[in-house]
């Protein structure tokens, strides 16, 4: 049994169990009498605080019916009684309570807390969190208000002192500026910004007379004459940086006082005294300067900035964190208690590592109650600092490596086998991490930052020793027209990516795979993604992670340029993509339309816009794309009506906004969900059963704009000195900036080796890693590749498009199994049904609900649908049999020749067809043949006149009012009624007045002759629906449309005006 420790410290390897560990942490607390309002427990993602719940309700569930899971559940809560009675009990208590459990975001948590306490923090009464949609709308207001006010002078000084320039574009530089300065400022105040004082320069007279004095004691060198005169001239030009950097003068800066290998006397070191002191004060005042200028050019714009925001009723997470953590609200703990009704006795939190100093500081209050209480609460931390990828938004690792001495515990607790990766994964892990400490690129930069991340690292062991597994590390080809041959080729990592992903889905489809890359700054994402859904003979249904922008559905573009067109009558391109669309049409639009034509449509567009909303707009426009679009692109059509409605309550007057909106928001494709491609930073968290981590070509650390150096001893306290950064050659003139210089170089490699980590062991069965080859020279290049050479022990100059590791026949390649993928389950893939486009559209739940909705196909059968027709959900053969017969008759515009049966298969559409198998298309395509045998349906299908037109798969809606009757049904309510005709064939005189129709429904279901009355008087209310439809929109009587039923399977065509 596992003691219960009240303060608990746990550092735990990838997918070692952290969830598991603190999902029974969670229940041993209930076990024991805790309540369950008193426990709160979080983490840093919405996905991860459902897995934590959803772990603690299904260990217990499970446990009740199963004797394996039952046995987990009493070695994880060893306090719980062994019956499955208890288990039972258990599972009531916390379902019971299921409305009081406190799992969540620590955001959540915080946000929760500050509408309690809106009137200390200054909130209005009304407000809510800043999306990442809108935060761009926000800022653009905020930077207009701070220079529509009264400081304009103060404004274009800070942003000269700031940027060394009088000529900037202003709202990208405030944005840049933005990014990296102002939470710390926020964070530790600009007073540490300023910490170092100027120093003294010379006045103009002085340098002239101190390069006088110089230039004449060069005359009088024999042996360095050429380097003062060298040094003179740069003195003249006042470049001071590059001054002092050659020369003599840079043996003195870098401390060393020796110049070509030999040491320079006192006399040469007094000569050039003068100009270098005011030299490194140029330089550091310059610094300084540049600092004033961002602290100012930042307080005035947090001035507008939280202006904007308390107007607008909106703040960031990071907002919400400050206000707290300024006002102290967590200092009076009772308080916190009684304003959220309940004493928080136990927190729990996870991904600890990812903590930053600001949510620290409002913890810290509550940690040290708890830790300074009785024995009935307790703390408890679960991280992994290996896997710190928030560096760039505060997160602070340190603070689970010092938070045991923090607490006064003896240590951490350790979790050392991993559950998620296989031995094979784990044995390119332990190779790459366990020689780490060899690498002489990662040395030469930080050892400290070295020597701090291996301090977490042991060698990992597999939870499941005799999983199958497979690692390797793959070269690319090379592109031999680069003018560098040596250069890495992105389209050669994206072709060997594709290449590696192909060979998996082959095996098995049903495995799902992570595509990780280090940056997406290249596009590099969206042309993997490409490259996998473009191959001509194995294309792969690749997403990016948690969505793309529907804009990768071809429908959506067109009524996205629809939208467009209502806004911008101008907008040529627009005008151009919706008049040569099936859209084009239904506007009136073709593609020899004019500008006229666009403003009487985009007149037409806005009207129905303010008076219908965007939602029902666009599913008007979209109809005419349902018939033609794949069943992709209807679900994406669907997804953009829903989005539609979620944009309601922010509708706006422009089309444009809706239009963006919809290309920023990512909306998940669950035909793609198996195969993702995402940044290292979006992959934490997640398992894939193979993983292909690409992108090593890329440099290991970039130049950061800004350098902090912290309390020494102390990583709970914040920096107490700040600076944009200066190179690092000037450490010895510019205070601080030494140690600022380390601490960054230290972060630096944590943060590398955290980023490979996490995106190796995301891997369960297969991790494969894709590198370049470098085959022509060695590169020097600080490059993720060049570290893998360094700890796999490969050459620097690699066989292109090869596996380069493991060694051959070593023990490593024997033990990889190609096999792996036979451990994932396969899966039967699920047809999505053309029936899903036509569903019917909810409204938005603030809108009030005036006319009902129905469609024709509902009214069949009297509105009277069989509970096996109701589940049938349209997603059989039979139905893809049925949309393949009605498609190659809807291309038929009149009858002049028999189709074969080659023409029809090579026309079927492809989703179905696929389906149905090629022997089952055959036969449709002969029954399709066969009906058209008969007279009676070359009757229907030829043109009765000169003067006829016909109108195929012909979209409606119409409103119908109450108490209308349709065949047998009787409306009850007035409803909008939304349909398709299969073929209307409207016959006009040679006036052009249209004096008759016909609707011609094509049905391809079977019966027998003893029941066609009884398949009549079924469809006799969707042929009525369709009936008041064209009556109005022709203008004519219902008594001049005859309606007609079409049957494929006996050939028969049946008037059935008389029943409609």
């Amino acid at each position: 049994m596992s003691a219960f420790n009240r303060f608990e410290v746990v550092e735990a390897l990838a997918g070692a169990g952290k969830t598991f560990k603190l999902s029974n942490r969670y229940l041993r607390l209930i076990v024991q009498g805790a309540d369950p309002a008193s426990i709160l427990a979080t983490t840093f993602s919405v996905k991860a605080a459902g897995e934590i719940r959803d772990r603690i309700i299904q260990s217990v569930a499970l446990a009740i019916d199963d004797e394996s899971a039952r046995e987990v559940l009493f070695e994880g809560v060893p306090e719980l009684e062994k019956t499955r009675e208890a288990c039972v009990d258990l599972l009531r208590m916390i379902i019971a309570d299921l409305h009081r459990l406190q799992i969540g975001t620590i955001d959540s948590f915080f946000v929760k807390t500050a509408k309690l306490f809106g009137d200390e923090l200054g909130f209005p009464t009304s407000w809510t969190i800043l999306d990442e949609l809108r935060e761009h709308k926000i800022f653009t207001l905020s930077i207009a208000k701070m220079l529509s006010g009264k400081q304009p002078e103060k404004i274009a000084t800070a942003l000269q002192l700031a940027t060394g320039s009088s000529v900037v574009p202003v709202g990208s530089t405030i944005r840049s500026i933005y990014g990296y300065a102002y939470d710390l400022i926020r964070q530790a105040g600009e007073e540490v910004w300023l910490r170092a004082g100027k120093q003294k320069a010379l006045s103009r007279e002085e340098v002239v007379k101190a390069i006088a004095v110089l230039e004449e004691h060069g005359n009088n060198s024999e042996k360095y004459s050429k380097k003062y005169k060298a040094s003179v001239e740069k003195a003249r030009e006042g470049d001071w940086k590059s001054w002092i950097d050659t020369g003599l003068p840079k043996c003195m800066l870098d401390g060393t006082h020796v110049f070509a290998g030999k040491p320079i006397s006192d006399d040469i070191i007094e000569h050039f005294q003068p100009l270098y002191d005011h030299a490194a004060a140029k330089i550091l005042n310059l610094l300084l300067d540049k600092n004033k200028g961002v602290v100012e050019l930042m307080m005035l714009f947090h001035d507008a900035w939280s202006s904007v925001k308390h107007a607008e009723g909106v703040y960031k997470f990071e907002d919400i964190t400050h206000y707290l953590s300024e006002s102290l609200v967590f200092n009076d703990v009772s308080e916190v208690a009684f304003r959220i009704d309940s004493k928080i006795d136990h927190l729990l939190v996870d991904e600890f590592q990812d903590t930053s100093m600001p949510q620290w500081n409002i913890l810290e209050p509550l940690v040290d109650e708890i830790r300074q209480s009785d024995a009935d609460r307790s703390l408890f931390f679960v991280g992994d600092p290996k896997q710190s990828l928030y560096g760039f938004r505060g997160g602070e690792p340190q603070l689970l490596q010092n938070l045991p001495d923090r607490l006064d515990l003896d240590g951490s607790t350790r979790l050392p086998t991993s559950w998620r990766c296989s031995p094979g994964v784990l044995a390119l892990v332990n190779e790459v991490f366990g020689n780490a400490s060899d690498s002489e690129l990662l040395k030469e930069h930080s050892q400290d930052g070295l020597a701090k991340w291996m301090q977490s690292f042991t060698t990992h062991k597999s939870a499941r020793p005799n999983s199958l597994g497979f690692a390797a590390v793959h070269t690319t080809a090379t592109n031999e027209s680069l003018p560098k041959p040596n250069t890495p080729c992105s389209e050669c990592m994206v072709d060997k990516v594709a290449e590696i992903v192909r060979g998996i889905h082959e095996k098995n489809a049903a495995a799902t795979v992570g595509i990780l890359v280090r940056k997406n700054t290249s596009q590099q994402i969206q042309r993997i993604v490409h490259k996998l859904r473009a191959h001509p003979t194995h294309p792969v249904l690749a997403s990016e992670h948690g969505g793309n922008p529907l804009t990768d559905s071809a429908p959506v573009t067109i009524v996205l340029s629809a939208l467009l067109l209502a806004d911008h009558p101008g907008h040529t391109s627009a005008l151009f993509h919706v008049a040569t669309s099936p859209i084009g049409e239904s506007l009136g639009l073709a593609p020899t339309s004019n500008r006229k034509d666009a403003e009487l449509v985009s007149a037409t567009l806005r009207a129905k816009l303010v008076t219908n909303g965007y939602a029902k707009v666009i599913t008007e426009l979209a109809a005419p794309l349902f018939a033609n679009a794949t069943v992709r692109e209807r679900y994406r059509l669907w997804q953009l009506i829903e989005l539609a409605q979620s944009f309601a309550k922010e509708e706006s007057l422009r089309p444009t906004e809706f239009v963006e909106f919809v290309k920023k928001k990512r909306i998940a494709d669950p035909a793609s969900s198996k195969v993702q491609v995402m940044t290292v930073h979006a992959s934490k968290g997640l398992g894939f059963d193979a993983v292909v981590v690409c992108d090593m070509q890329e440099s290991l650390w970039g130049t950061p704009e800004v350098l902090t150096e912290g309390k020494r001893g102390d990583v709970f306290s914040p920096p107490v000195c700040v600076s944009l950064r200066e190179n690092a050659k000037f450490n010895s003139i510019i205070p601080h900036q030494e140690n600022m210089w380390d601490e960054q170089t230290s972060k630096q490699i944590q943060e590398v080796l955290s980023l490979l980590y996490v995106a190796m062991t995301r891997a369960k069965y297969a991790l494969h890693i894709v590198i370049p080859p470098r085959p022509y020279a060695v590169s020097k290049a600080k490059t993720v590749d060049r570290f893998l050479r360094q700890v796999l022990s490969l050459d620097e100059c690699l066989p292109v498009d090869a596996v380069v590791w493991p060694p051959q026949d070593g023990p490593i390649e024997h033990a990889n199994d190609a096999s792996w993928f036979s451990q994932v389950e396969d899966f039967e893939p699920i047809p999505a049904s053309k029936d899903t486009a036509f569903a019917v559209l909810q409204e938005p739940k603030h809108t009030k609900r005036v006319v009902a909705n129905s469609s024709p196909s509902s009214l069949e059968g009297g509105g009277k649908v069989q509970i096996k027709e109701r589940f049938a959900g349209g997603t059989n053969s039979a139905f893809d049999w049925g949309t393949l017969v009605h498609k190659w008759l809807e291309d038929i515009e009149w009858f002049d020749a028999m189709p074969t049966s080659e023409q029809l298969m090579r026309s079927a559409l492809v989703d179905e067809a696929g389906r149905l198998g090629t022997e089952a298309v055959l036969q449709a395509a002969e029954s399709c043949i066969t009906a058209m045998q008969s007279e009676q349906f070359q009757a229907t299908l030829a043109k009765p006149s000169e003067c006829a037109k016909v109108y195929r798969e012909l979209d409606f809606a119409v409103r119908v009012d109450k108490g209308t009757a349709l065949a047998e049904v009787m409306l009850e309510e007035t409803t909008d009624i939304r349909g398709t005709i299969d073929r209307l064939v409207v016959t006009k005189d040679e006036q052009g007045k249209t004096i008759s129709a016909e609707i011609i429904d094509w049905k391809t279901d079977s019966f027998s002759d003893t029941t066609l009355d009884e398949r009549i008087n079924h469809y006799a209310p969707q042929l009525a629906s369709y009936r008041i439809a064209v009556a109005g929109l022709l203008g004519i009587g219902a008594n001049k449309i005859r309606t007609t039923l079409a049957f494929v399977s006996t050939g028969e065509v049946v008037d059935i005006s008389d029943k409609t």
